[in-house]
């Protein structure tokens, strides 16, 4: 894999789109200065109630915002992607978090469901394609 610089809230979205275009080993180890990416256990995901696998590759890539907060600071993420996935299986009756990866203003990326599973982010669209949501409300404001 390999990792160009851009700023460090788009970086995590180029890495993300192009690991999807390759078939990778994605817990190889990554280049010093591409974006971290926290997997579930690191920031407490509870566990799915359902699996549904992913048919790859998919098709699109479909980019959303979390209309929450943003964020920079770790701990605060973490807090973050928790408060989202509570709200999708709480709220929302899902069986896990609805995107497949998060991405904070610092570039780090939170795994959601991950690689090869179904998200609920686009109806109609969820099982062709893959979830990214940019942590934070930009329906006033860019990233």
């Amino acid at each position: 894999m390999f990792c160009l610089k851009f700023k460090p809230f788009l970086a995590g979205l180029v890495v993300l789109l192009l690991v999807s275009s390759f078939t990778v080993d994605v817990s190889a180890a990554e280049p010093a200065d591409c974006p971290k990416i926290i997997k579930r256990e690191q920031w407490g995901a509870q566990k799915s109630t359902n699996v549904t696998y992913q048919v790859m590759p998919v098709q699109y890539v479909v980019i959303h915002h979390t209309a929450t907060v943003t964020c920079d600071e770790m701990p605060i993420c973490k807090n973050i992607v928790r408060s989202i996935q509570d709200a999708h299986q709480s709220m929302n009756k899902w069986s896990d978090i609805g995107y497949n990866f998060l991405i904070a203003n610092g570039g780090n990326v939170y795994e959601g469901i991950g690689w090869h599973r179904v998200g609920a982010h686009t109806r109609g669209y969820n099982s062709k394609s893959i979830g990214i949501a940019f942590i934070g409300d930009f329906s006033e404001e860019l990233p």
